[in-house]
């Protein structure tokens, strides 16, 4: 092992010598050439790392590399140091004003190649460090690594979709190559054929070499009016965008049933900035009709966003009313009216979109919700106050109905208030996620009523809605404020007990012990709460017992608590406990 460390860092040496002698990194000591290289060592994290300091880090990872337990990560770490190296020397030699490459450039770049290539030896498995060597190398202008590369990547990760698409895009980036890059797509797609993202890269390349094709006639010059009519006619068949319908249609022969994936088809041929961008979009708007336009909502709803993107949003509303007129359902005005609540001047439109669910007995809660929405938007009250009433009475056990209707009555300090909020608890009886109506009501009674009566109300919603820590927190807050005592103490009898409580919430034990007056009724409800098999495993509890002990001066009394405490609690909770 140290023979061939020794030997590899024997070939750095020419290339240290080199910059040495060049002044960019020094032997020893640091040397800095101006204020500026400071603050780029200090943010890069290369600091002082000169000639002497360069072996010794190369040296370190050169073991590493070499150790049986080698890991991926010690290959990257060594990896990322040279790219910091290699940024450190273009920083050193812009500083000097040396523009003039040497062979200490091509070194370093050659190195991170040879790393790359002993972890991919390695670690071939990893499709993650193919991708990541690729990145480099096109990065670098490595093209003739690169084209080295895909072809083994590809050998041993045939399924890499990643791998097909970076292979592909190579060719067209760095060789001008389309035949090249459509093979490299066609075979990727005969071991892939389900594969969505590589059929949209196949049709996406296409529509960039069709419009390579028009760029090019335009700039020559060149007509159809040759002798040869039947290679005009082939050539007017390209232009008019033959082969990207074909790659749709035979994309949409592997994956038949999917709506969205044939919409981006359609996005994709709306973005392509020649003529032919519209018979290609048309060819495949008019495939999905046929295939899901009937009865399918996704369809219109990804027809009409496209529209919206690449037309305009009377195009794409246009769209929609098409669709609701073929399929008057729930979902396609829900989706109709998602769409127009996110434009800023439709909301008189989405009203009346929601009028007319609501006469095809189409509506939803979602539907309710952005058709209150609409209204809010524009103010109108009296409408608002008839949508939330058609809202409760076709869904009289939906809490949000319930609680956006009763909003509503607060805010417009509504007579019969009260009487919807009665109406309300009833309908909802029994529901578990009511709680946000109960504490409507408990807020809005507050100040209306007196305690006695408050009161009752607060054990009547713990009854509908038992076991909610929030509302037994109101209910306690509530009652401490009191004159009366005892309404502290019915509270607390009534939440820190079955079936109406939370007699495993620890909070809930912890601000009832601070709230009493007396050390004996703060140790009666510390005593309560270590009876939860769940609060006995909570070191708050127990830390919150000691410490009001300790307080009161028995010490022999904290000193149990303590002992028992240490018995009852474990692990982190433990820990916590001794620390306090």
């Amino acid at each position: 092992m140290a023979e061939v460390v020794r030997l590899n860092l024997e070939r750095m040496v020419p290339e240290l010598e080199e910059l040495r002698d060049s002044g960019i990194f020094n032997e020893g000591s640091f040397v800095c050439y101006s204020p500026n290289i400071i603050y780029e060592f200090q943010t890069t994290h290369i600091v002082q790392y000169e000639t002497n300091d360069i072996v010794k880090e190369r040296r370190r990872f050169e073991y590493r590399l070499k150790n049986r337990g080698v890991d991926k990560k010690d290959f990257l770490d060594y990896i990322t140091y040279e790219l910091n190296l290699e940024i450190l020397k273009r920083q050193r030699k812009k500083e000097m004003g040396v523009q003039k490459r040497s062979k200490s450039d091509y070194v370093g770049v050659r190195r991170i190649h040879s790393i790359f290539t002993r972890a991919l030896k390695k670690f071939q498995e990893d499709i993650r460090l193919w991708l990541q060597y690729a990145d480099f190398c096109a990065r670098s202008g490595s093209t003739r690594s690169l084209a080295r590369l895909f072809p083994k990547a590809l050998q041993l990760h045939p399924r890499s979709v990643g791998l097909w698409i970076h292979a592909a895009s190579f060719e067209i980036s760095c060789n001008n190559n389309y035949d090249a890059s459509r093979t490299i797509l066609q075979r990727g797609l005969r071991i892939n054929k389900k594969s969505q993202k590589l059929w949209l890269e196949y049709f996406r390349m296409e529509l960039l070499y069709l419009q390579r094709t028009v760029m090019r006639r335009e700039v020559l010059g060149i007509d159809d009016d040759g002798d040869n009519e039947e290679k005009d006619e082939a050539m007017r068949q390209v232009l008019d965008g033959a082969i990207p319908k074909a790659v749709f249609h035979q994309a949409m022969s592997e994956i038949s049933d999917d709506v969205r994936f044939a919409m981006q088809f359609y996005d994709l041929s709306q973005e392509l900035p020649v003529e032919a961008s519209d018979s290609i979009s048309s060819d495949v708007e008019q495939y999905c009709r046929d295939r899901f336009g009937a009865q399918n909502e996704m369809f219109w709803n990804a027809l009409a966003k496209s529209k919206h993107n690449h037309q305009s949003v009377e195009v794409a509303v246009s769209t929609y009313e098409t669709a609701i007129a073929r399929i008057p359902s729930v979902k396609m005005f829900e989706l109709f009216a998602s769409y127009l609540i996110n434009q800023e001047d439709q909301a008189v439109l989405l009203t009346s979109v929601c009028q007319r669910a609501l006469d095809n007995k189409a509506v939803s809660n979602n539907l309710f919700e952005m058709w209150i929405s609409g209204l809010m938007r524009l103010g109108s009250w009296n409408s608002l106050k008839r949508v939330c009433d058609a809202y409760t009475a076709k869904f009289p056990s939906s809490v949000n109905a319930w609680s956006l209707v009763l909003d509503l009555a607060v805010r417009s300090k509504d007579k019969t208030v009260e009487t919807k909020f009665n109406t309300a608890i009833k309908a909802l009886k029994g529901k578990e996620h009511s709680l946000a109506v109960h504490e409507q009501y408990l807020d809005w009674s507050i100040s209306r009523v007196d305690a006695e009566e408050m009161n009752r109300r607060f054990q009547s919603s713990l009854r509908y809605v038992s076991q909610e820590a929030s509302l037994c927190r109101k209910y306690i807050s509530w009652a401490s404020m009191q004159n009366d005592t005892s309404y502290l103490e019915n509270a607390m009898s009534l939440v820190l007990t079955q079936p109406f409580g939370r007699p495993n919430d620890c909070s809930l034990f912890l601000k009832c012990a601070n709230l009493v007056q007396t050390t004996k009724r703060a140790v009666a409800i510390y005593e309560q709460a270590v009876l939860s098999s769940t609060i006995r495993e909570d070191a708050r509890i127990w830390t919150a017992y000691v410490s009001l002990l300790r307080k009161g001066g028995d010490e022999m009394a904290a000193g149990r608590v303590q002992w028992r405490a240490t018995e009852s609690l474990k692990g982190a909770q433990k820990n916590r406990f001794l620390m306090c």
